[in-house]
């Protein structure tokens, strides 16, 4: 069986070239382009960024992706 290419643009699939930036707590991917990322950076008091926070867990991490805190569905409260 031979198959048809799509004739219409907008249902053609679309490929994905990205590689995964995924967080190594949650798993969720923190990819958003080649310039931007989806990581929130942690700036201290000389205006540098020493760690990064996921925003999805908001897990912290310093900047060779070595977990700092662990803040995941664990450590989630609420009202009793």
């Amino acid at each position: 069986m031979i198959k048809e290419p799509r004739k219409y643009s907008h249902t053609q699939k679309r490929k994905s070239n990205h590689k995964k930036d995924v967080c190594p707590v949650c798993s969720k991917d923190l990819y958003c382009n080649e310039i931007v990322t989806q990581r929130i950076g942690m700036i201290d008091s000389n205006g540098d960024i020493n760690e990064w926070k996921c925003p999805f867990c908001y897990s912290e991490f310093d900047l060779d992706n070595n977990i700092l805190y662990i803040y995941g569905s664990e450590s989630d409260s609420g009202l009793a």
